[in-house]
């Protein structure tokens, strides 16, 4: 675990291998808010949570299991995406997406062992056969963002996220501004721009608020193109409070690179990267969280099994590598994803006509 940062490093998800016990998993997701770790186990179907995570270390168990009875219960059903919000009210909001159900289900804190969702919001999927992956909330105005294998969903809290707003993505079968392909996860920003890893593309785009049209392109050298030059399948991406830095889980690189403002389209990356293009660092990293000063960094290195944290100092500035533009041997699923590690059921569909009961947050 000292490979990089030393003993400022934390890794979890490497002991007593085997055991369905919360000090192993495999991590598909992971969120951070209000000093709470929240950790989605694809193995095992359940969301990890540590309480108190600025005293976490190496190898510590969870707290307890979002959605099972304890920490040796694997869920019923099957989760993917996990991200975590704090209100202007200082509540604590975790959207749960389950692919069982088909839907997102959002749970609001105080937090507890085999908690029910405070809602849930369907998945509208407006290209059938696009099982649901992930959100993006916009705290500044509740808005939420439901993200599927191929398109985004636009809903408000006024609506109590029932209607569809807008839909991005519908334009998908070449590379452009309106496109996407296998998107996985999103992000707002301080104006309430949606940012969304477009995997499928090799690329990151940027809408502008209410417009379907991304303004900004990351990894490719025009809205056009989908090559591996710079990056290779991001799956997650995230910034920091002021915005002005974006990093972004450059998953088939395996490696986690960061775009620093002003940002602009076809702009190469910083010199700061995490992992190198081998399997001794980061293998597959496929999400990324900041603790609430953003002093640490929280990552899913889902091909190692584990999440791995570090410090975020001078010591992590490297020059940039130089990666081959050959594709990595993947498993193309037959959904069309090339992201291996998802599966999914469709036992039940949720519809989209039901309106889900939205508290007040």
């Amino acid at each position: 675990v000292n490979e990089l940062l030393g003993t400022d490093t934390i890794v979890l998800g490497q002991y007593d291998s085997g055991s369905t016990s919360g000090t192993t998993f495999l991590p598909n997701g992971l969120a951070y808010s209000n000093n709470q770790l929240f950790v989605q186990d694809l193995d095992h179907n359940r969301v990890l949570v540590y309480s108190n995570a600025s005293t976490i270390k190496t190898n510590d168990s969870a707290t307890f299991s979002l959605n099972t009875q304890d920490l040796f219960t694997s869920g019923t059903d099957s989760i993917k995406g996990i991200r975590a919000f704090t209100t202007a009210s200082n509540k604590t909001l975790v959207f749960v997406t389950d692919v069982t159900k088909d839907t997102y289900d959002c749970y609001t804190s105080p937090f507890s062992y085999n908690q029910l969702p405070s809602f849930s919001v369907p998945h509208f999927d407006p290209v059938p056969g696009n099982y649901p992956l992930s959100v993006a909330f916009d705290t500044s105005n509740l808005d939420l963002y439901t993200i599927d294998l191929g398109t985004v969903t636009k809903l408000t809290h006024a609506t109590n996220y029932s209607i569809p707003i807008l839909t991005y993505g519908l334009n998908a079968s070449n590379p452009s501004s309106k496109s996407l392909s296998s998107s996985n996860r999103g992000f707002i920003d301080c104006q309430s721009n949606l940012w969304i890893a477009d995997s499928g593309n090799n690329r990151i785009l940027r809408f502008p608020p209410n417009s379907t049209t991304a303004d900004l392109v990351l990894g490719q050298p025009s809205f056009t193109s989908n090559s591996i030059s710079q990056l290779n399948g991001p799956y997650s991406l995230t910034m920091n409070s002021a915005c002005d830095t974006l990093w972004v889980c450059d998953t088939w690189n395996n490696r986690i690179v960061q775009y620093s403002y002003p940002f602009y389209s076809s702009m190469n990356y910083s010199q700061i990267t995490l992992g190198f293009s081998s399997s001794n660092f980061l293998k597959q990293p496929v999400d990324i969280a900041f603790d609430q000063d953003h002093s640490r960094i929280w990552i899913a290195d889902y091909g190692n099994s584990r999440v791995i944290s570090y410090l975020i100092n001078s010591t992590m500035l490297y020059p940039t590598p130089v990666y081959s533009t050959s594709q990595p041997s993947v498993t193309v699923s037959p959904s069309g994803s090339f992201i291996p590690f998802i599966s999914h059921s469709s036992s039940v569909s949720a519809s989209p006509s039901t309106s889900p009961t939205v508290p007040v947050v």
